[in-house]
């Protein structure tokens, strides 16, 4: 803690000359970004905004404060304007879009999210990002060109296995899908995600043995993920006196992620006929973290719940 201290006071000296440059300014802002002291790392990246207005990183690492004081409006400002100076930069359009998603902007999220893809193809952790936007504006063709672009280029990923075959049973071309899936799983045997999309492929057949079985199985490989316990309770909660066993669930999952937002949300709709007060409080929790659908989820069993 101490060389800490006396790194960041060597940082606020050299900050402090006379003759300190804009990055002077945007190193000692950094440190004190890493360190959560939020109001402080903007101060000097507005410092080294002044001396140097149109600098790419200095306007992406203040748009990074003003979000995390949650100033969204003016930091989507910052992302915006270093997407303009450095059109070679994706951090920029990719940190706009993750801002505009949460604010419920989908349809400029989607265009961020292209813009960031554009200028780097060959960043494979974009395409699942913007495959699911896609998805969450229901342009299921979107998803699936893109999917395919990625398996193309990841053909040893089994994210890109999965995410093309989830979106070819979205367009209800079912063989494809499985076939794909079952790519995803061999590639990965553990894959939670492709068991899950299994689980939906067998409910829309009607099997409901057939989807407990792959719900259950992604349940057992990790009983703490947010995704198989948040199936298999909605599975439960769907059948007289499943609510119990649903809360069990649950409660593990929450144990390791305590503010996931969807596990709040089922757990607050679990609880809503046994225990009130547990319910607001995760429903709370929902509101609070989630995005816009989860929130708008959230308000209306807090209403009812009133």
């Amino acid at each position: 803690m101490a060389n800490d201290d006396k790194a960041l006071e060597a940082l606020r000296e050299l900050a402090g000359r006379k003759d300190a440059d804009a990055f002077a300014w945007l190193n000692l802002g950094h440190a004190l970004l890493t360190r959560g002291r939020f109001e402080d790392a903007a101060a000097a990246f507005e410092r080294a905004l002044r001396l140097q207005p149109e600098e790419p990183s200095g306007l992406i690492s203040l748009g990074m404060a003003r979000q995390a004081l949650g100033k969204g409006e003016e930091a989507l400002r910052h992302f915006l304007k270093a997407t303009e100076v450095d059109p070679g930069d994706y951090r920029a359009p990719l940190l706009a879009a993750r801002l505009l998603v949460h604010q419920g902007q989908l349809n400029r999220a989607l265009a961020m999210m292209k813009q960031a893809l554009e200028r780097v193809p060959d960043k494979a952790e974009l395409y699942p990002e913007l495959i699911k936007l896609y998805l969450l504006l229901g342009e299921t063709k979107g998803a699936m060109r893109t999917a395919a672009e990625f398996r193309t280029h990841s053909p040893r990923s089994a994210e890109a296995a999965y995410l093309h075959g989830l979106t070819n049973m979205m367009m209800g071309h079912t063989q494809e899908a499985e076939r794909l899936l079952d790519a995803s799983l061999s590639l990965d045997p553990k894959g939670l995600d492709a068991r899950l999309a299994l689980a939906n492929m067998r409910r829309m057949e009607g099997d409901e043995v057939g989807a407990l079985k792959w719900l259950e199985e992604a349940w057992k490989l990790d009983p703490q993920a947010p995704g198989p316990a948040n199936e298999l309770a909605v599975l439960f909660m769907s059948r007289p006196g499943g609510s119990a066993q649903a809360v069990q669930l649950l409660g593990l999952a929450l144990g390791a992620h305590p503010d996931e937002p969807s596990l709040n949300l089922n757990m607050a709709l679990a609880l809503a006929d046994s225990d009130v007060p547990k319910a607001r409080e995760h429903a709370l929790r929902a509101k609070a973290r989630g995005p816009k659908g989860i929130r708008e989820q959230a308000e209306r069993l807090l209403s009812r719940l009133s």
